[in-house]
């Protein structure tokens, strides 16, 4: 599934948030994380996860919570407790976003390692 999507908007800034929906696919997100912490560009990751099984948000929660305490990052969990389905999920996270770029990524994906010059081509 490659539906990555990065949403601009009006004013931008140098920074952009990461917003990633889950929905039972805690197996994917330690990689994702991975994949933008360390971007200079990323000031705030959500997660967004849309109902899963109680086993699965404590693999997320424990997952947040040791990649928060590694890289020193702040990330963002919100949980709705029914499934909204992808579409409000992804909806969510764009209205949660405090900058005016958002990247949306998967759970199951990864982002490039390309990704800072690509944020620093769209502020040209």
């Amino acid at each position: 599934n490659k539906s990555n999507i990065v949403l601009m908007l009006p004013n931008s800034s140098n920074f952009i948030s990461v917003g990633i929906p889950t929905y039972n696919s805690s197996k994917y997100l330690n990689e994702c994380i991975e994949s933008i912490i360390t971007k200079k560009n990323v000031d705030q990751i959500i997660i967004s996860d849309d109902g899963s099984a109680e086993d699965e948000v404590v693999k997320i929660e424990n997952i947040i919570n040791s990649q928060s305490n590694k890289s020193h990052k702040n990330i963002d969990f919100i949980r709705n407790r029914n499934n909204l389905g992808a579409f409000q999920n992804k909806l969510n996270l764009i209205e949660k976003s405090k900058n005016d770029f958002i990247y949306i990524l998967d759970s199951d994906n990864i982002a490039g390692n390309n990704l800072d010059s690509i944020i620093a081509k769209l502020n040209t």
